[in-house]
């Protein structure tokens, strides 16, 4: 018999996690914050009471509104998956650059979109001190795990600041272009080297992110920018950079995603269901057992209609409530009709006061 299911519910789940994300977690439900997570609170500056049932607009700087709108619309209709970048107004008047992405969700039986905020505000400042003055590239290492370089395109000889050599765990007798380039992940050698070659030869500038693999076989994630210096005549006297170790951000993206997985891949299936039975949440093993190829068909029914005999689904629940589970052998009803034995494990996900918020069962 495969194990009761440990998980709680959506809501409950985003919860737990959410309260210990490294990054701003937030579920916005007709346009306004229900749930805003630590991380968010902490680099915005505001209190939990201060935004819960605040329109989520209100903190998005005037001039990015629209665009934020626009983009949100995009993700949710798939018509793009690359993350939204915005300034936010923080509690104490200043404006920070977030990084969002949203995910649509049930929420308390009704539609909602689950948000993440990754504060990218010293990246943003990075970006914008290059574009100010070639020059100021020097002044990149002064952030966090950022090192400058500049490249000779006849020698190709290499000047590096000890943050890029730290980077690269490379040491001063290595300052050649053969040297970084061995230390590029092999499968993004090429990519990255090919950008350096049009640098070189055509005065291109690039921006790109590429892995490193390290000399003990550990990977680091690296953002590569380089500015190709022209003479009067269109020439590349030399290539200037800045290398930024992005690993942490990249780990923290894969979170995301592995988040926004995590229930959908099980390999049990898997429904969710708020305190009247109604269907708020199933998992694609839920679907195929089911015989249904849409959640649109199945969520907001109610869960006895899952049964033949409705009666014994009612008590096995009834069992749920009175304890922390029950299990029982029912016999299940398809969409196209058709019939099946199946054990079911349910359960009551409470609060932390003990009070039933909503049910799940596993199959």
């Amino acid at each position: 018999m495969k194990s009761m299911i440990e998980r709680t519910d959506t809501e409950e789940l985003i919860k737990i996690l959410g309260d210990n994300s490294p990054i701003g977690v937030c579920i916005i439900q007709e346009g306004k914050f229900c749930y805003i997570n630590p991380a968010f609170l902490l680099f915005t500056g505001y209190s939990a009471d201060e935004l819960e049932g605040r329109d989520a607009s209100d903190i998005v700087v005037p001039e990015d509104r629209e665009m934020v709108r626009e983009n949100t619309i995009k993700m949710l209709k798939g018509e793009h998956s690359f993350p939204s970048q915005f300034r936010v107004a923080c509690e104490d008047g200043s404006t920070r650059w977030v990084m969002e992405t949203v995910t649509s969700i049930q929420y308390h039986g009704r539609r909602a979109t689950l948000e993440y905020y990754m504060d990218i505000t010293e990246r943003k400042q990075a970006e914008d001190a290059l574009r100010e003055s070639e020059q100021n590239l020097i002044r990149g290492q002064e952030i966090g795990q950022m090192g400058y370089w500049k490249l000779n395109p006849v020698t190709q000889n290499v000047e590096a600041s000890d943050e890029l050599l730290e980077i690269f765990e490379l040491g001063r007798d290595e300052l050649t272009l053969d040297a970084f380039a061995n230390v590029v992940h092999p499968e993004d050698r090429e990519y990255d080297l090919e950008h350096i070659q049009r640098g070189m030869e055509e005065g291109v500038p690039w921006d790109i992110e590429h892995r490193l693999l390290l000399k003990n076989g550990s990977i680091k994630w690296i953002r590569a920018i380089g500015e190709p210096n022209l003479d009067e005549n269109g020439k590349v006297t030399d290539v200037m950079g800045i290398v930024q170790d992005i690993t942490e951000r990249k780990k923290a993206e894969e979170g995301i995603r592995v988040f926004s997985n995590a229930i959908a891949s099980s390999i049990n299936a898997v429904a969710i269901a708020d305190l009247e039975g109604n269907l708020t949440h199933v998992n694609k093993s839920f679907l195929r057992m089911w015989g249904y190829d849409d959640e649109k068909e199945i969520l907001g029914k109610n869960a006895m209609e899952l049964w033949l005999v409705t009666e014994e689904a009612v008590e096995v629940m009834q069992k749920a409530l009175n304890k922390d589970g029950g299990v029982g052998e029912l016999v299940g009803k398809r969409k196209d009709g058709s019939i099946f034995d199946v054990l079911l494990s349910a359960s009551v996900v409470r609060d932390e006061a003990g009070r039933p918020i909503c049910r799940s069962g596993s199959f």
